[in-house]
């Protein structure tokens, strides 16, 4: 009879638990928590300097959800939204060395449907070894 009572208690105890979570950034998927509750859609931050090309792509995902697209809404069905990342390269010349810039896409600012340059974050790259990561960087390394 106690036995009863304990998982009784247990189960109304569990369900009074109450989680504060970010419906849109759920829905998307979005699992990585940032200042200000932002949410990352990648592991960019884990990418180190050092790192080779394919050692960063092995922690970034390659295909990434960035939301929902409603197909039926009498029936509250939905359909993912992906996006291919990186979401695209460029070759930098400065001073005769080459660099690789990876652009991936990290976080959504505004949903419009748009990839802004402030959703995405360039990885700079030179003989296929990570040398800096982030918009700061990259403008250094353009002046």
């Amino acid at each position: 009879m106690k036995k009863i009572w304990l998982i009784l208690l247990g189960v109304f105890i569990s369900g009074c638990v109450s989680v504060d979570a970010d419906k849109t950034s759920a829905m998307r998927g979005l699992d990585v928590p940032l200042a200000e509750g932002k949410k990352a859609l990648t592991h960019v931050r884990y990418a180190y300097v050092g790192m080779t090309r394919k050692e960063v792509g092995s922690i970034m995902d390659g295909t990434i959800k960035i939301g929902y697209e409603d197909i039926d809404p009498l029936v509250g069905a939905f359909k993912p939204i992906f996006l291919q990342n990186p979401f695209r390269t460029e070759a930098l010349q400065k001073q005769g060395e080459t660099y690789d810039v990876v652009y991936y896409f990290t976080s959504i600012k505004k949903a419009d449907g748009i990839v802004a340059e402030d959703e995405l974050t360039p990885l700079i790259f030179k003989d296929n070894k990570l040398v800096g990561k982030g918009s700061d960087f990259l403008f250094q390394l353009r002046d």
